[in-house]
């Protein structure tokens, strides 16, 4: 948020008659509505119930909001020196939901035909050259990784 922004809102703060931490509270009740975490009557609510005061003698505040504040906000790209097409996606992932399912198709399809091993992969050269691990059965002897019964 600018400098001009910030000033303008304590302003309008302090025209309306808070005191110091009621303007703080209806500051911080303004910056969720820049956030767009409520709305500009939430808000005017909230202050008028923080100040106990009626929400139809915030009614000039909530206008000057609207008017100084809330429209001088840039609601797209336009306005912040973008064009339109500087908007639209970057990659061909596509933003419909069947050019997204599209595209997941295609990345789950298998990377080579069917029956060719990638040479870094175990293949049936491989297993033929291997010998069978060892299989160990302590029935006679003892275990060595069990402790003693007695």
């Amino acid at each position: 948020m600018s400098n001009e922004t910030t000033e303008t809102i304590s302003n309008l703060l302090k025209q309306s008659g808070l005191s110091g931490e009621q303007a703080i509270s209806a500051d911080s009740e303004v910056l969720y509505a820049l956030y767009g975490l409520q709305t500009i009557p939430t808000t005017i609510a909230n202050i008028a119930k923080s100040a106990n005061k009626d929400v139809n003698t915030f009614s000039k505040l909530k206008t000057d909001l609207e008017n100084k504040v809330f429209n001088n906000i840039p609601k797209g790209a336009e306005k912040i020196g973008e064009s339109p097409s500087q908007n639209q996606p970057q990659s061909s992932v596509g933003t419909s939901f069947e050019q997204i399912i599209l595209n997941q198709a295609k990345a789950m399809r298998p990377a080579m035909p069917a029956g060719e091993v990638p040479h870094n992969l175990p293949g049936a050269e491989q297993s033929e050259q291997e010998k069978p691990g060892a299989i160990h059965n302590y029935i006679e002897k003892s275990d060595p990784y069990r402790e003693p019964l007695a």
